[in-house]
């Protein structure tokens, strides 16, 4: 069983996910279908946080972009129902998700 304090972190992490890889990550994929005040919020975090790898076009980003645009970015609609319900199933997807995050924050 997990413990309560971090379920609760692991469930803020995975809801907070949700708008970030919709309002910034996925730009990298698909920047010319948003709207300008996400391009916008887009570009102020490549300057503030000066983030060089998200701001270029590198295919091997290209490729972590559309892994996460198939497999995780559904992943965390899944992982919150399975996390606010106490469900056990998540638990195999969940090591999965967390194989592949590593390897591509590696």
């Amino acid at each position: 069983m997990m413990n309560e304090f971090i379920r609760i972190a692991f469930l803020a992490y995975f809801i907070t996910h949700i708008p970030i890889t919709l309002c910034i990550d996925l730009q990298g994929v698909f920047h010319e279908h948003y709207p300008t005040v996400l391009k916008e919020l887009y570009q102020w975090y490549l300057v503030e946080f000066n983030d060089v790898v998200m701001g270029g076009a590198q295919p091997w980003l290209q490729s972590f972009l559309y892994a996460e645009l198939l497999f995780q970015f559904p992943f965390f609609f899944v992982v919150v129902y399975g996390l606010t319900y106490r469900k056990n199933c998540i638990r195999i997807p969940s090591i999965a998700y967390g194989a592949h995050v590593s390897t591509t924050v590696l």
